[in-house]
């Protein structure tokens, strides 16, 4: 008689298949004894079987398709757990034996005996004892991952940014500053893929990949672990137990920034080849003009909408440059970027309180106080007032594009500031209008009309 042979292992932590190995090793001296042909193996490595388990096993299941086939007549496994820990699928196993004459015997465990009533019985208790035996491993490790977050200890792979030392997370100087320098640079208006694009021209050591990406980069600034929070099962349950890389104020304004895609202090895509196209309007039908290199090399701010304007790109940004770097010279100048601290906190608390229900009616429907319609309504209300109080924090915040400046370093900070760190001044600061002029006229710097904004 052909046999087939099973095999899996639910973790296998280096990828070697050694447990697989010895299995079939052992089912195969198994077949030899019992005078049966090994004909077929199958390995489903690294998988689970339990009934927690929602991962698929493509060999067992063409092990059945095959056996329906009748590819063969009987089926080796080490033990009884091996083939299947979810007692539905031994029903299966017994459809086998019943339907198609399919033997099913382990090297550890017997064979099981489905021809009578009281075997049948047998493998069934058996089923249910190994289900247990997995859900209640599973319940084991599931509180001792809740006491881990309980006292703020860390779990899981060694987090970007430290390093896992007796199994504490120590500060890893170098990830840390690379982590600092991207939330600052975040933070005053630069984007993810300009500052991606930088760590890997520096050859900055991205982690577990060859080269930063902007999804992985905005992954690793958005954490809370970087303010020292503990986070489990997606909440924020507490401190954690290592030092902090930046700290609450700084996360949650990078956070502002990169999960919000309508917030103006950062555009995250592809950066501007001109300063001001898509910011300076057209002054004849009020679109912003978009940057254009004409065939003879000369490049023009050009209306898209009703070409009523085409101005000289080098002309536009050097007036709105040497205004824009004039006003900045000026004492009160830092103060138009300030914000307003009282209004901040009441908005954040505002925005903390939202958050908090939605939580707490979370918990509420997982605990079955309340049904999934009314989780639905309570959430949709509080959706609402958690926009209106990000509005308020968004409107609130200080707008820190260009960092600390003073009269008399503006200049040397304009000149090192990157072109969307400008961009983001000017369309904070200014409304800027190219005018329509006359056929024949030469525009000068009198065909830039300027308005401040604050």
């Amino acid at each position: 008689m052909d046999a087939a042979v099973y095999c899996r292992i639910s973790r296998d932590a280096d990828g070697r298949g050694e447990g697989v190995e010895r299995q079939e090793a052992d089912a195969r001296a198994l077949a030899d004894r019992l005078g049966l042909t090994v004909a077929h193996v199958y390995v489903d490595n690294d998988l689970g079987a339990s009934t927690r388990s929602r991962a698929a096993r493509p060999e067992y299941a063409a092990m059945l398709e095959a056996a329906r086939g009748g590819k063969f007549g009987a089926v080796i496994a080490y033990s009884n757990s091996r083939l299947t820990r979810r007692p539905r699928e031994w029903e299966d196993l017994i459809e086998l034996a019943e339907k198609y004459g399919i033997r099913i015997m382990t090297c550890v465990s017997g064979s099981a005996d489905f021809s009578t009533a009281d075997g049948r019985a047998v493998a069934r208790t058996i089923a249910a004892w190994d289900a247990a035996e997995a859900e209640r491993t599973g319940e084991r490790v599931k509180r001792a991952f809740d006491q881990r977050a309980e006292e703020g200890r860390p779990h899981g792979m060694r987090a970007y940014g430290w390093d896992r030392i007796d199994g504490q997370d120590v500060v890893n100087d170098a990830e840390a500053d690379v982590i600092r320098e991207a939330s600052r640079r975040v933070i005053t208006g630069e984007s993810l893929r300009a500052i991606v694009a930088d760590l890997n021209a520096r050859g900055v050591p991205a982690p577990r990949v060859e080269k930063w990406t902007t999804i992985s980069l905005r992954q690793i600034i958005v954490r809370d672990r970087n303010a020292g929070r503990r986070v489990h099962r997606g909440k924020v349950v507490g401190m954690g137990s290592w030092e902090p890389i930046v700290d609450a104020d700084t996360l949650e304004r990078v956070k502002a920034v990169v999960t919000d895609p309508s917030r103006r202090h950062l555009r995250m895509g592809q950066p501007r080849k001109w300063l001001l196209s898509g910011v300076a309007e057209c002054g004849k039908c009020g679109a912003t003009v978009r940057g254009n290199a004409g065939k003879t090399g000369a490049t023009r701010y050009i209306c898209p909408k009703c070409f009523g304007v085409r101005r000289s790109v080098e002309l536009v940004d050097s007036v709105v440059e040497s205004v824009m770097v004039e006003r900045l010279a000026l004492p009160d100048a830092p103060n138009l970027f300030g914000g307003d601290a009282d209004a901040l906190e009441e908005a954040r608390g505002r925005l903390e309180g939202a958050r908090a229900r939605m939580a707490t009616a979370a918990d509420q429907f997982a605990e079955g106080t309340i049904s999934a319609e009314q989780l639905a309504r309570i959430t949709a209300r509080l959706r609402v007032d958690e926009a209106a109080a990000l509005e308020a924090v968004r409107a609130s915040e200080p707008v820190q594009v260009l960092g600390d400046f003073s009269a008399d370093t503006v200049r040397e900070v304009w000149a090192e500031a990157s072109a969307e760190q400008r961009r983001e001044v000017i369309r904070t600061l200014m409304r800027v209008t190219i005018l329509p002029v006359g056929s024949g006229f030469r525009p000068g710097p009198e065909s830039i009309a300027i308005e401040w904004r604050t």
